[in-house]
């Protein structure tokens, strides 16, 4: 985060702008603000100097946690902006007691799945035909929080 926080309209947008650079299925507007107006869904956003970097967008409901989308922009990808936004997920998780927490994950990403690997996630099952644009299985993952 940076000292000056961006405004929830400029984060809505620069979200939805990496949504379609990131995922083959980007979220839409609409979903985004649906985040950010949920009581259980956490919507952050890195930033530097006022520039835009990337988000995470995760859900907490009681000691569970679901990761839902986390992305870098293409420029700042492999810097550790991901790992930033997940240390900062995991960190919140830790203080709102959450024990365990979830993800899927492309079959193919394997950048990403390297990345929860290195903070304690574990394949715990597969979801065949998971994904669409184009069809590949989503790998279940979870990491279980010490308590």
């Amino acid at each position: 985060m940076s000292d000056t926080e961006m405004n929830d309209i400029e984060k809505i947008k620069n979200i939805a702008a990496l949504e379609c650079e990131a995922f083959s299925n980007p979220w839409t507007l609409e979903m985004i603000q649906s985040s950010m107006a949920s009581d259980f869904d956490h919507v952050e956003v890195m930033e530097k100097d006022g520039i835009f970097q990337g988000y995470i967008i995760y859900s907490v409901v009681c000691d569970s946690a679901d990761l839902l989308r986390v992305a870098a922009k293409s420029e700042y990808r492999r810097q550790g902006i991901g790992t930033s936004l997940m240390e900062m997920m995991i960190k919140d998780c830790e203080k709102s007691g959450v024990q365990n927490i979830f993800l899927e994950v492309r079959q193919s990403n394997a950048p990403a799945i390297g990345m929860y690997g290195r903070f304690g996630f574990q394949e715990i099952s597969r979801r065949k035909r998971y994904y669409t644009s184009p069809v590949e299985d989503g790998i279940v993952m979870q990491k279980e929080m010490s308590i």
